[in-house]
C-alpha cells in the first residue's frame, strides 16, 4: 500500500510541477477538438515517470477527447525542440524534473 500511495504522491507532484510554467499565463492544451501539447520526457525515464506520462496522456484525452502526443528528447536538444514546439502552436508540458534542467 504504500508504494502505491507514493506513486500516487510523485505521479501528482509531476502533474503539478508540469503546471508551474503555466501558471503565470494560460497554455492552450487542446483546442477545437485538436491536440495542442506535447509530453516531453528525456531519454529513458525510470518506470514512475513513464507511468506518470501515461497516466497524464490517459487523462487530458478523457478530459478533452483529444490525444496529447508525447515525445522523447535528449537535453542537448530541448532548446531546439522548445523552439519547434512553439512555431508549431504547440505546449510543451516538460514532464521530467530533468527536463527543466
Amino acid at each position: 500500500m504504500k508504494n502505491h500511495n507514493s506513486l500516487r504522491a510523485r505521479i501528482a507532484a509531476l502533474f503539478l510541477a508540469s503546471l508551474i510554467p503555466t501558471l503565470a499565463s494560460a497554455a492552450t492544451l487542446v483546442r477545437e477538438g485538436q491536440s495542442k501539447a506535447v509530453i516531453v520526457t528525456m531519454p529513458q525515464p525510470d518506470a514512475f515517470e513513464t507511468r506518470a506520462v501515461g497516466e497524464l496522456a490517459v487523462h487530458l484525452e478523457k478530459i478533452s477527447g483529444a490525444k496529447v502526443a508525447t515525445a522523447t528528447v535528449v537535453p542537448d536538444q530541448l532548446p531546439a525542440f522548445l523552439s519547434d514546439s512553439k512555431a508549431k502552436d504547440l505546449t510543451p508540458i516538460l514532464a521530467a524534473p530533468s527536463c527543466s534542467r
